[in-house]
């Protein structure tokens, strides 16, 4: 399962393009944080969660999610995250955030997208 975060679509093509290639279901967390207060997740395959970078690290309400949740079936998780410049020290957090769930951390990666932070 493909869970994704995307405030400017970065997050959402690079989940589009990772469920596509697994073949695996795609989940918006964007609406389930909008609409709905059962954070339940059920997957055989390994989790996959992709969001944004934002003050290095991942936005507070993914967090949030991510802690509120229950993650049935598979234990295995991996982290994609997309930056526009430096992705910082998010892995910590991700890593002690899995295993207060109890979820096997697999590993994460960043892609490097368009900034579009400007400086005025």
């Amino acid at each position: 399962m493909v869970l994704y975060f995307s405030a400017t679509n970065n997050s959402k093509f690079v989940a589009e393009y990772i469920a596509e290639k697994l073949n695996d279901n795609l989940v918006c967390m964007n609406d389930i944080i909008k609409n709905c207060n059962n954070f339940d997740f059920s997957s055989n395959t390994p989790f996959v969660v992709v969001a944004p970078i934002y003050a290095w690290r991942v936005p507070r309400l993914v967090e949030s999610l991510l802690e509120n949740a229950k993650f049935n079936g598979s234990r295995d998780i991996y982290f994609v995250v997309t930056m526009g410049g430096m992705a910082g020290g998010y892995c910590k957090y991700l890593k002690k955030i899995t295993k207060e769930k109890n979820l096997n951390y697999k590993g994460s990666a960043s892609v490097l997208m368009p900034d579009n932070y400007m400086v005025s």
